[in-house]
């Protein structure tokens, strides 16, 4: 994969987005180890019907 080569993920859960974290990276090679943990990414928190909260990424910075 590369920087004009992206891709969608899919949640397939009812619910509604409470929250969107962007977090600002670089864009290295997504087969190098670091790219998971350099490159730029967004995380979703959804809150379902019964109130339960589920997070998408990293939720060490999805916080901030």
């Amino acid at each position: 994969m590369n920087v004009f080569n992206v891709h969608v993920n899919r949640s397939p859960v009812n619910g509604m987005v409470k929250k969107i974290a962007y977090k600002e990276g670089s864009f290295f090679n997504a087969s190098l180890d670091k790219a998971s943990e350099k490159n730029e990414r967004n995380s979703l928190i959804i809150e379902t019907q019964d109130n339960v909260q589920i997070s998408s990424g990293s939720n060490s910075w999805i916080n901030s």
